[in-house]
């Protein structure tokens, strides 16, 4: 029964996730938020199945061979279509920042597949970007064919391939490029790059890298003013954290002299009790030995 129970969450939130990545994609800011609170993921990522018939060289025949993989995610779709609304709500939902960026691409053949194809090439290309600060300035991206061919990614003003549309797609026997993906052009956006920053996004000289070769310079003065920003904030935590170490230090040595006066007003105490109860007590002695002088006075004359 627990099993079962897991199961069924575990599919209704696969539904939800799905439909999170279509109203990324359709660009329904509305439901964005209202999917997330229902149990969407705000990392939510496209799953993308290929489904091949490949032949049976042993035995003749032939039979279908599926693979699914997780691809782009629902932050980097709104990066991909400049949809700075949403990319705002999945941010504030929770949406992570760091990380690299990877999507794959089912292959597409006209002849008969094998084995060998089925296990060699059934994903034609890797489509990476070091960072989401990368994806949305739309540079330093890399893509890797499945012959290990590597180039530069974006290509040709900003396109790149993309999955086709849909929160589950299942790509049945591709033949040619359609049947597989589309082609996305990036609109680099300053507001999608400074909401990254604002949250947590870091710079690196990766970014930068790719900032520079931009054509869009407002891309790069973001990168340096958040860069600037954050080593000032970094400095001035030090500073902080230096005369915080102090104050607790002054703290500590002021403590160990309270503690210190603390000991020896005890010592104090405890030696004036003692001298309290010794003068008691001598007092008490001198009283008998009066009594017994006083005694002996008057046994003195007496015998006189």
């Amino acid at each position: 029964m627990f099993s079962l129970l897991r199961s069924h969450t575990a599919t209704a939130t696969e539904k939800l996730n799905a439909q999170l990545i279509e109203a990324v994609e359709e660009g329904r800011d509305a439901d964005v938020p209202r999917l997330i609170d229902a149990g969407a993921s705000p990392d939510a990522r496209k799953r993308v199945t290929l489904k091949v018939m490949v032949s049976k060289q042993s035995r003749g025949g032939s039979q279908w061979r599926e693979d699914t993989v997780d691809c782009e995610s629902a932050l980097v779709l709104a990066i991909l279509h400049a949809r700075v609304g949403i990319v705002r709500m999945l941010l504030e939902k929770g949406a992570k920042v760091e990380g690299s960026v990877e999507w794959k691409i089912g292959n597409w053949w006209h002849g008969k597949w094998g084995a060998s194809e089925w296990d060699r090439v059934r994903w034609r290309m890797t489509i990476t970007f070091p960072s989401l600060l990368c994806l949305a300035i739309g540079e330093g991206g890399n893509l890797t064919s499945w012959d290990k061919v590597s180039i530069d990614q974006p290509f040709d003003g900003g396109r790149l391939q993309i999955n086709l549309k849909g929160g589950t797609v299942t790509i049945s026997h591709p033949v040619k490029m359609e049947d597989s993906c589309v082609t996305c052009k990036i609109q680099p956006n300053g507001e999608i790059v400074r909401l990254l920053l604002a949250r947590g996004a870091r710079v690196s000289d990766v970014e930068l890298a790719a900032a520079r070769k931009s054509p869009n310079k407002e891309l790069l003065q973001c990168l340096e003013f958040d860069q600037c920003t954050k080593e000032a904030l970094t400095v001035q935590l030090r500073e902080l954290q230096s005369r915080s170490s102090v104050i607790e230090g002054n703290i500590r040595s002021k403590e160990h002299s309270r503690q210190m006066l603390q000991e020896k007003l005890s010592t104090f105490a405890s030696n004036r009790t003692y001298l309290q109860d010794s003068g008691a007590s001598i007092a008490i002695r001198h009283t008998s030995l009066s009594h017994r002088n006083a005694a002996f006075m008057r046994l003195t004359t007496g015998l006189r």
